[in-house]
């Protein structure tokens, strides 16, 4: 790596071979300062810089898209949760594939193309947790192509993000309406058990979507989450549209008391179910 200081005007240019481009053109990096001592700490630095570095390897003919594609299947299949995977796929496909942003050579895009891009999302209605969403895709597969030398610096540091809206707070069902939450429950009686354990635990819909009954203690006093129900935005994987996976956490994984109403609900419901199973025979 190689570079010289030849005198321009009143400046003196800093002209420094950064590597090559895949169709063998030289790159290189130059710059005009204003005295001979200021040029040649320039080039000292740049230097030093550049040989931690190493040389930018230039991708002309990759897109943004294609490479993020590369991205998500050498890099970020190995490193999230098929949840998360899948949740990124559908992301990049459903706001950057197909734009002009996605059809930029990767070495081109700017600060400036995202920024636009996102406010073209806002523009169509997405809102700030859909642009953050992509933002944190592309941010993440950008440090990556710097780790991998293929650019530079990574453009998506310097995009400014949509503020987030505060959300409206939760209504809470009251002590007030429990007896008429039960009574409607009961009238679907098939999932009665359900609905009362979720209303007495504050077990989230995937935790008791994803329960079985070896999950419970034989005296039906304890429960304990090993599990969780999963539904993708969107199959990317050749995986039904719902699987079962770990909880993500270990606080996730827990184990709960049940009081005495809820255990013979579920008592009466497993009951009811291992009569409905017998009836059925094999095509249960």
């Amino acid at each position: 790596m190689r570079g010289h200081i030849e005198r321009r005007g009143n400046g003196y240019r800093v002209t420094i071979h950064i590597g090559y481009a895949e169709d063998g053109t030289i790159l290189r990096h130059r710059k005009t300062l204003s005295s001979k001592k200021s040029a040649e700490k320039y080039l000292r630095d740049k230097l030093a810089e550049l040989e931690t570095e190493g040389s930018i390897r230039a991708r002309n003919r990759e897109t943004f898209e294609q490479f993020l594609a590369r991205w998500l299947d050498v890099c970020a299949r190995q490193r999230v949760r098929q949840r998360t995977f899948e949740d990124y796929c559908w992301v990049v496909g459903r706001h950057l594939n197909g734009t002009e942003l996605g059809r930029e050579p990767l070495t081109a895009v700017t600060p400036v193309a995202i920024q636009e891009r996102y406010s073209a999302m806002m523009a169509a209605g997405t809102g700030p947790h859909g642009v953050r969403k992509l933002h944190a895709v592309i941010r993440q597969a950008l440090q990556q192509a710097v780790r991998w030398r293929e650019i530079g610096v990574n453009p998506a540091l310097s995009v400014d993000l949509p503020r987030i809206k505060r959300r409206p707070e939760l209504k809470l069902i009251s002590a007030a309406d429990f007896p008429r939450f039960l009574a409607a429950v009961m009238e679907e009686a098939r999932l009665a058990a359900l609905w009362v354990l979720a209303l007495a635990t504050g077990m989230r819909p995937e935790e008791y979507l994803g329960l079985k009954w070896e999950d419970f203690s034989p005296t039906m006093r304890k429960v304990t989450i090993v599990r969780v129900l999963v539904r993708p935005l969107k199959v990317t994987s050749g995986k039904p549209s719902g699987y079962f996976e770990a909880p993500k956490t270990e606080l996730s994984r827990r184990t709960l008391t049940l009081d005495p109403p809820v255990i013979l609900m579920l008592k009466q419901h497993r009951a009811q179910q291992a009569a409905e199973k017998l009836a059925a025979g094999p095509a249960y």
